[in-house]
């Protein structure tokens, strides 16, 4: 059963679905380089902008479509039914559930198999920890990329992981201080 969004029980919910455009555009952008418009415009309208690819359209609309259904079910954890749902909205094929749903070991485990599908369930699971976000950006990427690479999950949430409220990561926050 999908769940109504009750921000005041999850404030990372909350981000998440304001942050929607911009947390499908940079989701996208891992796998090929997209206008920001073009993403805002399907997101927020359901509206192709002229003249793009059609291709384009479908990936905007399927990882805009993830984000969306998972946005209605991160009142309970991630599950292999979650990752189902996502790898079939996404038209990937079924990848083999892992016996272990945190975020990281999910992150870890899916990044090779596709990026969207990575960051749909990390985030369904962050979401639903009242974590933050993950939200990537170049700067972030690099965090990230040393943290994979090091497998330091304490990196990732320092360093990856949008906070609310006001969406900095704590590397940032304590960067500005």
């Amino acid at each position: 059963m999908e769940q109504k969004y009750i921000f005041s029980d999850n404030p990372v919910l909350g981000m998440a679905v304001d942050r929607i455009d911009d947390l499908t555009w940079r989701t996208v952008n891992l796998i090929r380089d997209i206008p920001y418009t073009a993403v805002r415009s399907i997101v927020r309208s359901g509206r192709a902008v002229a003249g793009r690819p059609v291709e384009e359209t479908g990936i905007i609309y399927s990882t805009y479509r993830a984000y969306d259904v998972m946005t209605r079910n991160t009142a309970s954890g991630l599950t292999s039914h979650d990752l189902r749902r996502y790898a079939g909205i996404l038209s990937l094929h079924e990848p083999k559930a892992s016996a272990v749903f945190d975020y990281w070991h999910v992150m870890l485990s899916l990044w090779k198999i596709d990026k969207r599908l990575a960051l749909v369930c990390c985030n369904h699971q962050l979401i639903h920890e009242r974590k933050g976000l993950f939200l990537p950006s170049k700067q972030r990427m690099r965090l990230f990329s040393q943290a994979r690479s090091a497998n330091d999950k304490d990196l990732f949430d320092y360093g990856c992981i949008s906070l609310e409220p006001g969406g900095l990561t704590a590397k940032e926050l304590d960067d500005a201080k």
